[in-house]
């Protein structure tokens, strides 16, 4: 299955790009080369000609607006499932843990987060659920903006600020989604210095992770150095 999704994601992108490329529906719209029409009012008004992107809203819509909406839905289910997956599976866990004599199945003591039972409140798939939520919500600001302009276009309206909002988000998905990835480190970071700030804590974990980076590729360089000096050598 998910070769299949890899596959039809790929070829949908790059066809619909040709496509889109070829047919002249990529035009400028004031802040960034997007499927448009050009000029930009030539879909409204009769005695304008669409010189370029003819049907270039109704485009947008099938191969922006609604790839957008299904991958939204999709990322909801799949994020509510694995929630619910894993909630699942802590209360067989816990279950497991309350049958047992010793109050930890010696199996499973690796598998156990000792922090899920100093402290309730936050345990492993109150967290694992957070998560989920949170890079569902990196998706949704990025691209809310724009199937609401597209709509409001396609009526007759178009409104300003949600194309400011669409040209700085877009390109934002990437940044959002790290800072999701780098929060868990930085509640953690936070926990052991409880002094620092939220964002104290995620650039000093951004600064430590570019660090591990830097040296593990120093290191990484310097064995490959001392391999090819080694195969000199024995050549």
């Amino acid at each position: 299955m998910e070769p299949f999704l890899h596959a039809f994601t790929i070829l949908w992108s790059i066809g619909g790009g040709v496509f889109l490329w070829v047919s002249k529906n990529y035009n400028f719209d004031g802040f960034q080369c997007i499927i448009y029409p050009g000029p930009e009012t030539c879909e409204d008004v009769l005695d304008v000609e669409c010189g370029r992107g003819r049907n270039a809203l109704k485009y947008r819509m099938l191969f922006l607006a609604l790839p957008t909406g299904i991958a939204f839905i999709i990322i909801f289910f799949s994020m509510f499932k694995l929630g619910s997956s894993f909630v699942d599976q802590r209360k067989q866990l816990q279950q497991s843990v309350a049958r047992s004599p010793s109050g930890i199945p010696s199996d499973n003591v690796a598998t156990l987060d000792e922090s899920a039972f100093i402290d309730p409140g936050q345990s492993i798939s109150t967290r694992v659920i957070k998560q989920a939520i949170f890079y569902t919500l990196a998706f949704f600001i990025t691209y809310i903006s724009s199937p609401i302009h597209t709509a409001l276009y396609m009526r007759g309206k178009s409104v300003f600020p949600l194309r400011i909002m669409t040209a700085i988000l877009l390109p934002l998905q990437g940044f959002f989604n790290s800072l999701v990835y780098i929060r868990p480190r930085a509640i953690s970071y936070r926990n052991l210095h409880p002094e620092t700030s939220v964002c104290e804590a995620t650039f000093r974990i951004i600064r430590m992770s570019s660090s591990i980076i830097s040296s593990r590729d120093e290191n990484i360089s310097t064995s490959v150095r001392a391999l090819n000096k080694e195969s000199d050598n024995r050549v």
